[in-house]
């Protein structure tokens, strides 16, 4: 921004007049070098779900979700306040590198924990199979003897 000079003739460097007339910003996206534009409507790391400023209203940032891997987007920033919305910002390109994961750091987690459960589940179940106890061994096996009467006879 350029310098701002007061109404006493003080230079404000790197300051705009409009700059405390802001209330509200907004991103727009553009996945077309810029023919087509469509704003953001809620930044991914923002409470008010509106790009959030540092306390002095010179900084001002805003995580986009859901951006195809290796396509390359434009952004855009308008600022509004009680007079109107601002000519939009300079066009800035950015290409999402490839390979980036598109879940978020919550979902990962919770895949991460649920394959470790599952894990645990299964190690459980081959210990417990390991350690069953063994089946009782059979009963003894009697064979009827047909000849008791024979056998009682015999002198041996």
């Amino acid at each position: 921004a350029d310098d701002y000079v007061t109404t006493s003739g003080a230079v404000v460097p790197g300051r705009s007049e409009e700059l405390w007339d802001s209330m509200d910003y907004v991103l727009q996206v553009s996945s077309n070098a810029g023919e087509d534009w469509w704003s953001v409507e809620r930044c991914a790391d923002s409470v008010s779900a509106k790009p959030e400023c540092d306390a002095s209203g010179t900084r001002c940032h805003c995580a986009v979700e859901a951006l195809d891997a290796a396509a390359t987007y434009s952004f855009r920033v308008l600022a509004g306040g009680a007079g109107g919305w601002s000519e939009p910002s300079e066009m800035v390109s950015q290409t999402k590198p490839p390979g980036g994961s598109s879940l978020n750091a919550g979902a990962i987690a919770a895949t991460v924990m649920a394959i470790i459960a599952a894990l645990a589940l299964f190690c459980a179940a081959v210990f417990f199979y390991q350690r069953r106890q063994p089946p009782p061994p059979p009963p003894p096996v009697f064979k009827p003897m047909h000849d008791q009467q024979a056998m009682l006879r015999s002198p041996y």
